[in-house]
């Protein structure tokens, strides 16, 4: 099937990507409006869709709640999914494995871990997901991730959503994922080598090495063996192929897609700032409103006699003079505008727009500042709004990330490998979000045991609960490392060595 596909004809690989492409540019035109729209008045420094960079862009915007909500949104989201000093992921052994088993590969799945996430920092992963991050407010980020110099570290691209195109395949997954990107002509023989075999190619590019030209670069699945993942590339130039390939196994595929919440009729993703637009737009035109009426009260438009008649064809502006009929007096023009009242409906906006991007916080409404428990609340309301699109993001991001690293690190042959009795044990990843739900088990019976021991008495509940067990536990929902704590069977001895003690103590006090 590989071989297949890359013997064959440019013509028929060429037919077969601009199929698929149809499809995701009529998806993506139903969010282009939308999504220029956004880029105009909360990422203002981007150019939009099919244009070049316009600073006027920056001269539209009078309310800049959501330009700092962007800005906020994508530190947090950095801080939340991948931070920069901890391991946003862990690589576990399979389920087939037993308990004993897994505890002895644990050394081994350590190591592992840390090759992954030492390269991780080495490359220039924190400072691209950044910008990922600001994209993902829209609803929908894309990151390149490629090997082109084994002696130096991973290069990591992100992929302004404006220069993606994608489309959905089997299950509602993101398929196909087209990049189209400007190079000097002179560098696309140091980007895909493979296209130094085509003469015509070489001598066209000769002809104007300073021209930009537009090169697309698409990747899809092929579904033709399910157990298998295995990913279709073609990177071209007009009618030249400049790269074919068929990519195997997991974290292969070098464009990684994620989106904040989806639909079932469409690809993209719908971000807080996607559902926040018409907030957005309401803001910037009621502070634009603000700063006019301002200008007709600080600098009124003024009525004076002529000898003609007054003519306001040309509307009003501040401080002009405006000439009418003789006889009559000079006046000053003032405003009744009300910015009470516009002050008020745009702090409203503000905070609509703000807990959009999930940045809004207890405010102090009168003299009583906000109460623990209102923070505990709000931060508990938070979560819960973010807790489909966080489950989204571990499985369409982390994981991908991780499995991208691991494979390229796999093909410099220098990722450890964890063996058991001389086999490979298969690593699953896993999300510390995920473990968030055995946090929240670990509280539980916490609370647990202090409502018993506020019901029963603290020695009545010493003796009901089984103390070895509720540390066991506590320990495991909380992945707290081994040798912290005794174990299991150690926790047991010392227990009942502390209660026959007491027991013995208690009768010599008897008998004494």
């Amino acid at each position: 099937m590989e071989q297949s596909f890359i013997d064959n004809s440019d013509e028929q690989i060429l037919k077969e990507v601009e199929t698929r492409l149809q499809r995701a540019n009529k998806d993506r035109d139903h969010h282009k409006k939308r999504l220029d729209d956004y880029y105009r008045l909360a990422m203002p420094w981007r150019h939009l869709s099919g244009q070049e960079y316009s600073e006027s862009n920056i001269d539209e915007i009078f309310d800049n709640t959501a330009v700092d909500s962007t800005v906020d949104f994508a530190s947090e989201m950095r801080a939340t999914f991948t931070p920069e000093n901890f391991e946003w992921m862990e690589a576990v052994p399979a389920s087939t494995l037993g308990p004993v088993e897994a505890e002895e590969v644990k050394p081994q799945a350590r190591e592992y871990n840390g090759s992954i996430f030492y390269e991780i920092r080495r490359s220039n992963f924190q400072a691209e997901s950044l910008e990922c991050y600001q994209d993902l407010s829209h609803g929908t980020m894309a990151l390149m991730i490629v090997d082109r110099d084994p002696s130096r570290p991973i290069h990591c691209e992100a992929i302004p959503a404006n220069e993606i195109r994608i489309a959905r395949g089997i299950n509602k997954e993101v398929d196909l994922r087209a990049i189209d990107s400007l190079i000097y002509a002179d560098q696309v023989i140091s980007l895909f080598p493979k296209a130094q075999e085509n003469q015509t190619l070489i001598d066209e590019l000769k002809n104007n090495p300073s021209s930009e030209i537009k090169i697309t670069q698409a990747v899809w699945r092929d579904y033709s063996d399910l157990g298998n993942e295995k990913w279709k590339y073609v990177a071209y130039y007009g009618k030249y192929i400049l790269d074919k390939d068929v990519y195997v196994g997991a974290g292969s595929c070098p464009f990684i897609v994620a989106r904040w919440m989806t639909d079932s009729s469409t690809s993209w993703g719908i971000g807080p700032g996607y559902l926040q637009l018409p907030n957005i737009k309401t803001a910037n035109l009621l502070k634009e409103l603000i700063l006019k009426n301002a200008d007709y009260a600080v600098d009124p438009a003024t009525a004076y006699d002529d000898d003609g008649i007054m003519n306001l064809e040309q509307g009003l502006a501040p401080g002009v003079h405006i000439p009418r009929a003789p006889g009559s007096k000079i006046d000053i023009l003032e405003s009744r505008s009300q910015f009470d009242v516009g002050y008020f409906q745009q702090n409203e906006l503000r905070d609509e727009i703000k807990r959009g991007y999930y940045q809004d916080q207890p405010f102090q409404k009168g003299k009583t500042p906000p109460t623990a428990e209102q923070w505990l609340d709000e931060a508990a309301r938070a979560a819960r709004r973010m807790g489909a699109p966080a489950g989204r993001l571990v499985t369409e991001w982390q994981i991908p990330i991780y499995k991208r690293f691991a494979y390229l690190l796999g093909k410099r042959g220098i990722l450890p490998k964890v063996e058991l009795g001389g086999k490979i044990v298969t690593l699953q990843p896993s999300s510390p979000l995920i473990r968030k739900q055995k946090i929240d088990e670990a509280l539980n019976i916490q609370r647990y045991i202090g409502v018993l021991a506020s019901v029963v008495g603290i020695e009545m509940a010493n003796m009901i609960v089984n103390k070895p067990e509720a540390a066991h536990q506590l320990k495991e929902l909380m992945n707290v490392p081994d040798g912290v704590i005794l174990k299991k069977e150690e926790i047991k001895q010392l227990v009942a060595q502390t209660m026959a003690s007491n027991m013995a103590e208690t009768a010599q006090n008897v008998m004494g």
